[in-house]
């Protein structure tokens, strides 16, 4: 039986075109913790998910909602494993900040404290990570060989995911498609979770860890909060998607979660 996914607030805008991929079958699509309304109480999280030190910083403090995902090099494409995950910071690609610094928007870059960027997660053992998040939506994103539609798009993306055009270009170079993927920040509860530097899979290019064991932890309440600032920032996501695909040239697919 298919498990519903986090209902996502209704903004009335088209994603075109409108057509669906096959669901990606996740954890916790029933029992999501925190869905994009608010939520009951939040599930164990036994899931994290690797992003920049400076985009996870940014989307903890509500100024970006959305990742921009191609997976890493021992995956075949970014897969959507859950709906809620623990956000782990990295440093790897982020060394010393000058990749960060040439992949971010001039806004977050100026909004993004040095020490964020210059983060190296090999400094403390255990690693403290103090938020989560819950995954409210998906989109595939896809080129038709239209450079200049899909540099319009990212351009469009950029308030959203905090990654410069360039910068989205470079995670899509070489990948067959991209996912965009909405989340909603939290801190953890009932505090920061301090990770071993040993969990396997911590290092290398892949995108989730398995926490089972860990330890247990949980969302608390969103970093956005319901009743206008949230609502604002899935309906200007949905806003971007549909008007920068109208024209064609990228193939925008939403992911249903099940």
């Amino acid at each position: 039986m298919r498990a519903a996914a986090p209902p996502a607030h209704r903004t009335g805008l088209p994603v075109r075109p409108v057509t669906r991929r096959a669901c990606a079958r996740v954890r916790g699509a029933a029992s999501a913790a925190h869905d994009s309304r608010g939520g009951d109480a939040p599930a164990v999280l036994n899931l994290g998910l690797k992003e920049w030190a400076a985009l996870v910083s940014a989307a903890s403090a509500g100024h970006i909602t959305a990742f921009l995902r191609r997976g890493g090099v021992r995956e075949a494409g970014f897969i959507v494993r859950s709906t809620a995950a623990v956000l782990i910071p990295t440093s790897h690609h982020q060394q010393g900040g000058d990749a960060a610094a040439a992949a971010l928007t001039p806004a977050l870059l100026a909004a993004t404290p040095p020490a964020v960027l210059a983060f190296d997660q090999r400094a403390a053992d255990p690693l403290p990570l103090p938020a989560g998040a819950a995954f409210t939506a998906a989109w595939s994103i896809e080129g038709d060989g239209d450079e200049a539609a899909l540099t319009a798009l990212f351009a469009a993306l950029s308030p959203h995911t905090g990654l410069a055009p360039a910068g989205a270009a470079a995670r899509a170079a070489g990948a067959p498609a991209l996912t965009l993927l909405e989340l909603r920040v939290a801190a953890l509860a009932p505090g920061p979770l301090l990770l071993p530097q040993a969990t396997p899979g911590l290092w290398g290019c892949r995108s989730w860890v398995e926490l089972d064991g860990v330890a247990a932890v949980s969302l608390g309440p969103p970093a956005l909060a319901e009743g206008g600032a949230w609502e604002e920032a899935q309906a200007g996501l949905r806003r971007a998607l549909a008007e920068a695909s109208r024209g064609g040239g990228v193939r925008v697919t939403e992911v249903e979660f099940c």
